[in-house]
């Protein structure tokens, strides 16, 4: 049987992990979850729900709302987005605190249901996202307005995943009492353009993973094992179709700019030490076989 003291810190040290490292798994998240209180995980590592505010400028154009995502995220742009990276209306719920929403830029129609309009997403009318499914949606006293896994599901849903969504409109309960979710300017059409969150406590954005860029069609299959450290900047425009498979290992620094076009076919094995200041300019033409070993001076 262990002691009351082993088992006080094993539920401490429990305690710490779960502090310590279950927040900082929202790799999604800029600051992985920590500064904000929480995040949840809604299809890890592809899709994060992560708390934060912004006041610079409504959702679709905000700067400080992208920037609630860690590098390699972004504000999950579209239902088919979401759908494509796998997560599904169960997990679009497992945000378990009351009264917040996590927006993403999927539009809707007007009435209870997403544009659901692809990679396009053309549209600005309300903000679609996720949040608990529990919250009652009754009222005007409500600012999370739920579809489908709210009230027995007789309300519309997003493509069956996304559960929830925000409206200034009276009439889809947009006046959420004590919500920091606010739209300025524009009309009841114009969500996307306009809201604006004033407080991470109601919530914040769903991040997902950026998508991988298009790999190459005809990657080579004996790429080189040890490419020069130093490639040059200026590579020949027409490189010889025979190169030589015993270059010189003493290539020398200044070559000629100006190399004969008919080189000798039996150059001197022994060339002179002391070559000519002034070569003629009219060279023999029949030059002797046997010259003389001892020239005149």
């Amino acid at each position: 049987i262990m002691s009351p003291f082993v088992v006080s810190s094993l539920i401490s040290f429990f305690f710490y992990l779960n502090i310590n490292f279950s927040s900082a798994e929202c790799e999604g998240c800029r600051d992985g979850g920590l500064n904000n209180d929480n995040c949840f995980h809604l299809q890890a590592p592809q899709i994060y729900a992560c708390k934060g505010s912004w006041e610079d400028a409504g959702l679709l154009y905000s700067t400080e709302a992208r920037a609630i995502c860690a590098d390699g995220y972004e504000i999950c742009p579209s239902v088919a987005r979401v759908i494509e990276l796998g997560l599904d209306q169960q997990e679009c719920g497992n945000i378990n605190e009351k009264n917040v929403f996590f927006a993403t830029l999927e539009s809707g129609t007007g009435s209870p249901g997403c544009l659901s309009d692809g990679a396009e997403n053309t549209g600005v009318n309300d903000i679609w996202g996720c949040a608990d499914p529990e919250v009652e949606a009754t009222g005007q006293d409500v600012g999370v307005y739920c579809a489908a896994g709210c009230r027995g599901g007789s309300y519309a849903n997003c493509d069956n995943v996304l559960n929830a969504y925000i409206s200034q409109d009276d009439f889809n309960f947009g006046h959420w009492a004590g919500s920091n979710w606010a739209f300025q300017g524009g009309g009841t059409e114009t969500e996307l353009q306009t809201a604006r969150l004033s407080s991470s406590n109601s919530g914040g954005v769903m991040c997902c993973s950026l998508p991988t860029p298009a790999p190459t069609k005809d990657p080579t299959f004996d790429p080189t094992r040890d490419p020069t450290s130093d490639p040059t900047n200026e590579p020949t425009i027409e490189p010889t179709s025979d190169p030589t498979s015993d270059p010189t290992k003493d290539p020398t620094v200044d070559p000629t700019k100006d190399p004969t076009e008919d080189p000798t076919t039996d150059p001197t094995t022994e060339p002179t030490i002391e070559p000519t200041t002034e070569p003629t300019n009219d060279p023999t033409d029949d030059p002797t076989q046997d010259p003389t070993v001892d020239p005149t001076v």
